[in-house]
């Protein structure tokens, strides 16, 4: 059953066999026959050579999400994990090739600018850092991250103490929060305070958003904290056709102010204190990553597929339409992303499974159900982005 990669029917043989053979001992499992798949045989502790990244990079294009098995068998420690991703932006010639990019890496890899980072390593972004609530509480004394100063004064102002077991006091009622939320109105219900529950892709304020994400596995509850993904390029198919012509030619923009107010909102704080700093440096950020724009459809640039390219975590309007219009255009679209047929949903098996996401292309959910099971972690580093183009290939830039 194995074949070399460009004689691969990946659909014929998932549908026979349900998995596919790669050369050099690669198993491709499909978890739906539309997106996601398990990768087995692949211990990511070693380099990959030229081989199995040519091969990984057709499977990755294929399902858009690859989930990487570890069988509890083996863990990436953070230069592992940093070596992979690397290992891929090369392979796939992704550099930082424009100003922001040049000022915004770490070892050619995306340093996230409102999100604290792991000390010693600025492109690493361990997610637990800013969960909160429920056992989530439990990993904070083992965090050591820079960049964190929003946050820290958020949960201070936030965090509860935890029900005992033994308390005769009825534990409160957590209201849920509606699906199609995002952020601070998402988790203001949530045992688990978690801003990525809500459909997403990462990152769209920068001028090129991350092309791929590696998230890394290092504390899973028992059960729970799945992640959801979304394939956006089916998403598009689904529109009716004279929807698909109409949002081809529009536009939006993307601000990291509308997704991060918590870093404007922390310095006024400590300036109403006389603590200006803070506020100086916000007014750097505001400078150095002004709002983006986007086309709304965005053709993909390996496969050429078109795919909604909106939203909620990011967009903060469709470009050159009245409010309201804008509101009915992006409600319409974020739907989409909902609809079971378009998703897959993984469960993190094992520590050291690891997870690699087309952010170009999917949308994904964080579940945030595990809150009263056990905390959750996971390294997150993004691979830089390359420039977005429209359905008729034309570059879409701010300037």
């Amino acid at each position: 059953m194995n074949a070399p990669i460009d004689a691969i029917d990946w659909d014929a043989d998932a549908a026979r066999f349900g998995r596919i053979e790669l050369d050099g001992g690669i198993t491709v499992v499909p978890e739906t026959p539309l997106i996601g798949a398990s990768i087995h045989g692949v211990d990511l502790r070693e380099p990959l050579e030229a081989g199995r990244l040519a091969a990984l990079t057709q499977a990755f294009l294929r399902y858009k999400v690859l989930m990487f098995r570890s069988e509890g068998a083996w863990r990436l420690d953070v230069d592992a994990h940093t070596r992979l991703c690397r290992e891929l932006s090369e392979h796939w010639d992704i550099r930082p090739d424009t100003p922001q990019k040049e000022q915004n890496h770490s070892s050619g890899l995306t340093v996230h600018p409102f999100l604290p980072w792991q000390r010693g390593y600025s492109h690493v972004w361990p997610t637990s850092s800013v969960t909160g609530g429920g056992k989530q509480y439990a990993l904070r004394a083992s965090e050591d991250v820079e960049n964190f100063e929003p946050f820290a004064a958020e949960k201070r102002s936030v965090r509860k103490k935890p029900l005992r077991a033994s308390s005769n006091v009825a534990p409160r009622k957590l209201k849920p929060h509606r699906p199609g939320q995002f952020g601070a109105a998402a988790i203001a219900g949530d045992v688990v305070k978690n801003g990525a529950n809500g459909f997403h892709f990462d990152d769209g304020f920068f001028d090129q958003p991350p092309s791929a994400v590696v998230l890394n596995s290092i504390v899973l509850p028992p059960v729970g904290g799945d992640t959801i993904f979304a394939d956006m390029g089916a998403a598009f198919r689904g529109l009716p056709d004279e929807v698909q012509a109409w949002t081809s030619e529009l536009t939006q923009t993307m601000d990291w102010r509308h997704a991060f107010p918590i870093w404007e909102q922390q310095a006024a704080r400590l300036a109403e204190q006389g603590d200006d700093i803070l506020a100086r440096h916000v007014e750097t950020l505001i400078d150095a990553y002004p709002p983006s724009r986007q086309p709304l459809i965005r053709r993909h640039p390996a496969t050429g597929e078109f795919s909604i390219y909106a939203n909620q975590g990011f967009t903060r309007a469709v470009e050159d339409v009245e409010p309201e219009e804008s509101d009915r255009i992006l409600g319409f679209l974020y739907r989409m992303a909902e609809r079971p047929e378009y998703q897959v949903r993984l469960r993190w098996n094992d520590v050291g499974d690891v997870c690699l996401y087309d952010n170009r292309i999917t949308n994904h959910y964080a579940v945030s159900d595990y809150g009263d099971v056990g905390p959750r972690a996971l390294h997150h580093i993004a691979l830089l982005g390359e420039p977005t183009e429209t359905p008729a290939g034309e570059v879409v830039t701010w300037r």
